[in-house]
């Protein structure tokens, strides 16, 4: 009689071990929460800014053309940055969508890059400080609005900070293997860095090796060998730009010098041509604040607790994390040009600093007071969206359109919140509550409020009288806004491009269109135009105007 074939052999518990590590693994988790928080909404929303069109056109430009090196837009706009994210956007769009950009295949580099930087941030934590103090760090990051906000945006800053933090994190690896052959890691590093400075510039490359030399100085290496590995590093990661940067010399000549001067000196040094969001030193820290919202709330409680930072956890990692944080605010209060999402690649260390506070005051008062706080907004934003969801008042009515579905993430934080107040849970600072607000936003309250501004029956007449006009459409370039409408001209598939004056516009024939930005642009135009606004332009926060020649 044959022997029945056992499925205790070696081999098969090996691949059982592997299984249920993997289904039980934290970090397992906390990507599909990462990648449930934010892949699946991306597209539920037009763009919104004038940021998001300008990025993505320029993936349009290369797919319409063929020009991965200085693509044109506009007809004669050129990219202010590095391509790699054009780079990026364009090579899903045609994979994934058949060589078609829109609004999900435009945000899906910044929410990958999000994704990425936080699985790393865990992995980097977890070495020192343990799963669990791993896991709410990467939580704290992803629930922190600033970076909530950055991975849902088709902007350059996630992919840039992701790279930056990434290259920080492998340095720190490096100075945790001494004596070891850290070839591989040093490539990795290099490679970080040259995405980085693809994405942005030499500041890509320059911050991080800037931060990490400084660590590795606090560490007490020796000076001249940590100037001489990072200036390598540096050199190394510029090798690839250069190259770039020498093939767009050659197609855009004096134009793009100066242009790239401008972004990456002129920006620096304050000596721009024009004003670009110059702001006081203190903007910095406000942006911060406001950044780091929820949990600047819980920071600050902590103020009020003596010997809440007794047990600060000054390992390489809490080195490493202060000296990283500091490094990126103080380099950007340098330049007058400031924004709240150049501070991006210090988030995830302050995030380290929050996780160090929750650890030392679980528990405590400050720790319960937080806990009502947020289980009380997420009772009040569930209840709200209900009651202006049957509110018939037009600045609100967008909430009544919400699917069946989308209800079901307004529900949860109001569940968890309810448990939470019950007494039922045990999560360190209703941790549960606070990431499935931000999924309500995502799911929920981002469709409802960003909505898009053509879907009215007859805005959307009016931008299909547009999209089948005959050739081109125009726009007249206005001295206060530039020229550009990038979110009109990224709707009409980069058709638009610009006259110089309005004079020239009585020169076109019947039936030609014309986008204006602002009504005073259409003050130099005879009867034969008639008139009419279009929709809601972002770029200029107000409606845009469509001039059509009707004799």
């Amino acid at each position: 009689m044959s022997k029945t074939r056992s499925f205790s052999n070696p081999d098969m518990k090996k691949r059982g071990l592997l299984y249920n590590t993997m289904f039980t693994s934290a970090g397992f988790w906390l990507f599909i929460a990462l990648v449930i928080l934010w892949i699946p909404w991306l597209g539920e929303t037009p763009f919104y800014s004038k940021g998001e069109p300008r990025e993505a056109i320029v993936a349009v430009s290369i797919l319409h053309g063929g020009d991965w090196i200085l693509p044109v837009n506009f007809g004669d706009d050129i990219p202010y940055k590095p391509p790699f994210l054009a780079w990026l956007i364009a090579v899903f769009a045609w994979i994934f969508n058949g060589g078609e950009v829109n609004e999900f295949i435009s945000r899906l580099p910044s929410a990958l890059a999000a994704i990425a930087m936080i699985m790393m941030g865990y992995n980097w934590a977890k070495k020192a400080q343990g799963e669990r103090f791993a896991i709410i760090m990467a939580l704290v990051t992803a629930t922190s609005f600033e970076v909530f906000r950055a991975a849902t945006a088709c902007r350059v800053d996630m992919v840039l900070t992701a790279a930056m933090v990434g290259a920080v994190y492998i340095i720190h690896e490096i100075r945790q293997r001494p004596g070891r052959d850290n070839v591989g890691w040093y490539a990795a590093a290099a490679g970080m860095l040259t995405v980085a400075t693809l994405t942005k510039g030499p500041v890509g490359s320059l911050l991080p090796c800037l931060a990490g030399g400084l660590y590795l100085l606090m560490r007490g290496d020796n000076f001249f060998k940590v100037s001489g590995r990072m200036l390598l590093l540096c050199i190394v990661s510029f090798l690839l730009p250069a190259l770039w940067y020498y093939a767009a010399w050659k197609r855009g000549g004096d134009a793009f010098l100066d242009l790239a001067w401008e972004e990456n000196i002129g920006r620096l040094t304050g000596t721009m041509s024009y004003s670009s969001h110059e702001k006081p030193f203190w903007y910095n820290f406000v942006t911060i604040i406001a950044g780091m919202l929820p949990w600047t709330l819980l920071v600050l409680l902590s103020f009020f607790r003596a010997g809440t930072f007794r047990h600060w956890p000054f390992k390489p990692t809490g080195m490493l994390a202060m000296v990283t944080a500091c490094t990126v605010i103080l380099f950007y209060c340098i330049p007058s040009s400031k924004r709240s999402v150049y501070l991006l690649p210090a988030y995830p260390f302050m995030a380290y600093g929050v996780t160090v506070i929750i650890e030392s005051l679980r528990g405590t008062s400050a720790v319960r007071f937080f806990g009502r706080t947020m289980a009380f907004i997420g009772i009040a934003v569930p209840v709200c969206m209900f009651v202006l969801a049957f509110i018939h008042n037009p600045f609100v009515e967008d909430f009544g359109l919400l699917h069946w579905w989308h209800w079901i993430f307004v529900i949860i934080p109001l569940v968890l919140s309810v448990w939470w107040y019950m007494g039922r849970s045990k999560s360190p600072v209703a941790m549960p509550t606070i990431f499935t607000l931000f999924l309500c936003y995502s799911a929920a309250v981002m469709p409802s409020v960003l909505h898009n501004p053509l879907k009215t029956d007859e805005a959307s007449a009016k931008f299909e009288r547009v999209c089948e006009s005959d050739g081109i459409v125009w726009s007249v370039k206005h001295p206060q806004i530039g020229g550009s409408t990038y979110w009109m001209n990224y709707y009409l598939d980069d058709r638009m491009r610009s006259l110089p004056s309005v004079e020239q516009a009585d020169t076109m024939a019947i039936g030609r269109i014309m986008i204006f930005s602002v009504p005073s642009d259409t003050a130099g135009l005879s009867s034969a135009w008639h008139i009419e606004p279009l929709g809601y332009n972002p770029d200029v926060r107000r409606p845009a105007y469509m001039a059509t020649k009707i004799r």
